[in-house]
């Protein structure tokens, strides 16, 4: 491996660094008569100062340089760069019900936020701006890839398996190859089938095991895309550019800084517009 390019996912590290921490924080609470529960899917809880509690940041950020050293020791390099969000990105826009029950069942750990700063001001990561966390890091990894710079992803996001080359699995620890064809299947699938984790609808009745079967035999993105038209046509009729063109801005992860989803490069759409 020696010193390739680690792209890291920061809001993975940032979870993963605030989740033993905070839990010892619940349980104190509990302990103390403080119903935890009544706060699930709140924005914060009511008389809690986190910033004020230095014992409990202190230890996020111990446990974050910790997560930082063993990532490098994995991946014998320490040429690292990470993407954290930012807070609100262009798809909340376009789709109000965006990752709408992100966090619905869970009590609020305020400690995330503030480890993605600190993580920006020590010159560990990069806030995403307007963007998702990961369209910076297919950014970077499309920018790495024109310049011939080996590079990891390093996440547990399946989402960016649909950037092809090496990937590793920060929890699992399992370091594997997307292949182009791996990529270009996981993306259309997703086309049809949304995402339930934010809340993305797909096809009416097709869920992941009938997206990967309706492409699995495509070698080719025109035979993809022929096959997603088609059945959108199906499912919307006159409206299924509308559903197709709604779902594609949320499920679509930027290549580029302008690059947003369109139908416009989709040679079977051309072909139909004549």
């Amino acid at each position: 491996m020696g010193d390739e390019l680690i792209i890291l996912d920061g809001d993975v590290v940032a979870h993963i660094a605030c989740e033993r921490a905070w839990k010892e924080k619940v349980e104190y609470f509990k302990v103390h008569g403080i119903d935890m529960d009544q706060f699930k899917g709140a924005k914060e809880i009511p008389g809690y100062e986190p910033h004020k509690d230095e014992k409990t940041l202190e230890k996020c950020v111990q446990m974050f340089r910790r997560e930082m050293d063993i990532l490098s020791e994995e991946l014998y390099s320490d040429n690292v760069i990470m993407a954290v969000k930012s807070g609100k990105n262009f798809r909340d826009e376009i789709y109000s019900d965006y990752k709408r029950d992100r966090g619905k069942w869970k009590i609020p750990n305020p400690f995330v936020d503030m480890i993605r700063s600190y993580a920006v001001e020590q010159s560990f990561a990069t806030f995403a701006g307007d963007k998702e966390a990961d369209d910076l890091i297919r950014i970077w990894a499309e920018e790495a890839r024109k310049h011939d710079v080996p590079f990891v992803v390093a996440s547990i996001d399946k989402d960016l398996r649909c950037i092809p080359g090496r990937h590793w699995n920060i929890k699992k620890k399992i370091l594997d190859t997307v292949t182009e064809h791996d990529a270009m299947q996981l993306y259309y699938s997703q086309l049809l089938s949304g995402d339930p984790t934010d809340f993305i609808p797909g096809l009416p009745g097709i869920g992941p095991k009938k997206a990967v079967n309706a492409i699995l035999h495509c070698t080719t993105e025109e035979e993809c895309q022929e096959i997603v038209c088609a059945m959108y046509f199906e499912a919307y009729g006159p409206e299924w550019e509308t559903y197709l063109l709604s779902n594609g801005k949320m499920i679509h992860i930027q290549r580029d800084w302008n690059d947003y989803f369109t139908l416009k490069e989709w040679a079977f759409v051309r072909d139909l517009r004549g």
